[in-house]
């Protein structure tokens, strides 16, 4: 699977895991349902998933799926 596509996927099960219901790739998160303690364990839990350290700013930076991956 190419790099953006296995990014795609990881930030996608990631905030189905938080959120507990699929979002869709240009919705920003926090418009869907993640509040700041919520987009500190999601960028957690996808650098754990993808192997890099992200900046605790990722999802003020790059606010929907598309845009992170």
């Amino acid at each position: 699977m190419p790099e953006e596509e296995r990014a795609y996927a990881a930030a996608a099960a990631t905030a189905r895991t938080l959120l507990g219901t699929e979002v869709m790739a240009e919705v920003p998160l926090m418009s869907a349902g993640l509040d700041s303690i919520a987009a500190t364990e999601f960028t957690r839990i996808l650098g754990e998933a993808v192997g890099v350290a992200l900046p605790s700013t990722l999802l003020f930076d790059y606010p929907t799926i598309r845009s992170i991956s």
